[in-house]
């Protein structure tokens, strides 16, 4: 099985919890990967032998990547319904649009890196309900994957409509609180699990 993660940043110390989560997934022989929303100008091609993909800081790139995307791999965020979903579907008070298309412009460069891999992916996970996990169901969508979220606080970004439609659509959502926990169980078409981070 091959499981990708979407994060924001690149996994450091700060997040000894997905460090965690990762050495148990590796230990039961599930391969994973990072698809990582902000752009690095690190050539680090890996984290702690994890393929990471992620986008340069090379303009050129950030321009032609959605059209090699789409021409080539038949798939683009910035050239989507989903955008416009996902636009509409935040909450314009905790961000910006031009966060989110800053965000699918960086996202289009990492997805050339991976479609160029040809890897497949049979699950996509994200934690927190913020910029990465706003692109996890179309991510999901275009790899032919499921997905899953970890909720960690009940902040985000989103509408209640567009909140209720990414929790409802995951394959589980873990609550890492008795609070998540009970918040993601409230919605009806979902399996949610409790793990706190302590033990996970």
């Amino acid at each position: 099985m091959n499981v990708l993660y979407i994060s924001g940043t690149f996994p450091d110390r700060r997040y000894t919890f997905i460090h965690r989560e990762v050495e148990a997934l590796r230990k039961n022989k599930v391969e994973v990967s990072f698809l990582i929303l902000k752009p690095y100008s690190s050539k680090q091609s890996n984290f702690n032998g994890h393929a990471c993909y992620y986008s340069g800081f090379n303009p050129l790139a950030w321009l032609v990547c959605p059209f090699l995307n789409l021409l080539i791999y038949k798939r683009s965020i910035l050239f989507s319904f989903d955008l416009f979903k996902i636009i509409k579907g935040i909450d314009f008070k905790k961000t910006s649009r031009l966060r989110v298309i800053l965000g699918a412009i960086f996202l289009e460069s990492a997805l050339y890196k991976l479609n160029k891999t040809g890897q497949k992916y049979s699950h996509i996970h994200s934690h927190h309900l913020f910029a990465s996990t706003l692109f996890t169901p179309t991510i999901a969508k275009y790899l032919n994957s499921s997905y899953s979220l970890t909720l960690h606080t009940l902040s985000h970004y989103y509408s209640e409509p567009f909140l209720k439609e990414c929790i409802q659509n995951a394959s589980f959502t873990r609550g890492v609180t008795n609070e998540t926990y009970m918040f993601a169980k409230h919605f009806k078409n979902t399996e949610a699990v409790y793990i706190p981070n302590s033990i996970s």
